[in-house]
């Protein structure tokens, strides 16, 4: 089977990371896939890079695309959450690629900034099956990658809470154009944690479509124990300190929480503490109230192991997240996780076994669970121990590639329920922008 997997990066950010260990676990049951990336950072000679030139006369909207973005957008978001919103534009036609006429299947993945509804609906008109595998909400918004609490994606989308004056409504018209496009059943849709499969078939745009739950996959011979005391050794850490554990792209973001983490960690009364960090910081760092070691951002899984390894609990206080990578990562190291119950923490975490949830958003409560694992020692080696058998049954490259091997069989031969997703003509490839762009330049 040939697999067309596209994304915008090929290893960089969180949801590349998710992707290019799927495409490593294509390669581990022998399966054929390559990457059709606009951005490459690795050396794999599976990686096309097809970078894309906008020339302003192959592409005479892309100034107009640029203003909607930076200045609407960016400049003009409101309080209520300060994570990732793109507008749906520029887009890139790979229908034409070789790659893609060859292969059997096309998987998409984190394509912001990449693909846009128009260049979606000119792949699905190739006639080929259609996977989405979606790592954040963006795919059915209208452009929020997480929707802090609003659910207007369930229905339009208009006067959008996430930009002060959405007066263009361009969040609204930005949504009814990606449901013309590749809405009502036209792609199947894959989500790492089953809260993100709700939202999906919660939303306005994949209410009618295949939506199917795989977890994401780990190298789990480079994400395994390393003895405690070594690993804080190979890190020059005090044995006889108790250390936690925060990482990701950063901590400015809304939805990751660093601010409630910080409300929790001041009520916590243990002596001789330290948080571990790790990804990328701003000054919000400077209000922590313990001792505080960073190790900024990580490209080398084989140190993000030791430092996993070193901690004694991973903390995970996000709002709103899918199946981070960080959480699956900490378990495989066999160190415990302690999380809000939100998102797709709840399909991983067993509470008491594999760490604890917690109430969202209760710091009380969040700080008596830390204090409550870091004194009982023999309750937190077993739930190291329970947590890296866990990772063994559920998280394989192997298993995760089997489990869309078998999707992408059952789409490519029909006999999956709504197979007639492989099938279109060329009706969608030439949908306008619904005066998007118009509407603001009229």
């Amino acid at each position: 089977m040939n697999i067309a997997i596209i994304a915008i990066h090929d290893i960089t950010g969180g949801a590349a990371r998710a992707m290019y260990r799927l495409h490593q676990g294509f390669g581990v049951i022998d399966e054929n896939s390559y990457i059709i990336s606009k951005i490459k950072k690795s050396d794999d000679p599976k990686v096309i890079h097809a970078n894309p030139i906008f020339e302003p006369s192959k592409n005479p909207d892309i100034e107009k695309e640029k203003w909607i973005q930076t200045e609407y957008i960016d400049k003009g978001r409101s309080v209520l959450s300060n994570t990732l919103f793109t507008f749906a534009y520029p887009g890139y036609d790979l229908s034409q690629i070789e790659a893609i006429r060859k292969a059997d299947i096309i998987n998409l993945h984190w394509v912001a900034w990449f693909q846009s509804a128009e260049t979606i609906s000119k792949l699905l008109s190739l006639g080929k099956p259609v996977v989405w595998t979606l790592h954040d909400m963006r795919a059915f918004t209208g452009g929020c990658h997480y929707s802090a609490g609003c659910d207007k994606f369930t229905i339009d989308c208009s006067n959008c809470p996430q930009i002060q004056n959405d007066h263009l409504n361009i969040a609204s018209k930005v949504l009814e154009l990606q449901k013309i496009s590749y809405g009502n059943g036209k792609l199947t849709v894959v989500t790492p944690s089953s809260w993100l499969a709700n939202e999906a078939k919660r939303s306005a745009i994949f209410c009618d479509n295949k939506i199917k739950t795989i977890p994401n996959g780990l190298d789990l011979e480079t994400f395994s124990p390393i003895d405690k005391k070594k690993a804080r050794e190979k890190l020059g850490l005090d044995p006889n300190k108790k250390y936690l554990l925060f990482g990701a792209d950063g901590t400015g973001s809304t939805y990751k929480g660093f601010d409630l983490l910080i409300e929790a960690l001041k009520k916590i009364k243990i002596c001789d503490i330290v948080l571990l960090m790790f990804g990328n910081e701003h000054d919000d760092v400077k209000k922590l109230a313990i001792p505080c070691v960073s190790y900024s951002k990580i490209d080398d899984d084989n140190k993000l192991a030791i430092i996993y390894s070193a901690a004694d609990i991973f903390l995970l206080p996000s709002r709103e997240d899918n199946l981070p990578n960080v959480m699956l990562e900490s378990i495989a190291c066999g160190t415990p996780v302690i999380s809000f119950e939100s998102g797709g923490a709840v399909d991983v975490i067993k509470d008491g076994f594999s760490g604890h949830l917690i109430p969202p958003y209760n710091t009380d409560i969040f700080a008596s669970k830390i204090e409550e694992a870091l004194e009982d020692a023999t309750v937190l080696h077993k739930m190291s121990q329970f947590c890296s058998e866990f990772a063994k049954q559920n998280f394989s490259l192997e298993k995760q590639a089997k489990a869309y091997k078998m999707l992408f069989a059952e789409l490519c031969d029909g006999s999956a329920p709504n197979s007639h997703y492989c099938f279109y003509n060329n009706t969608t490839a030439n949908v306008d922008r619904l005066g998007v762009l118009d509407s603001v330049f009229k």
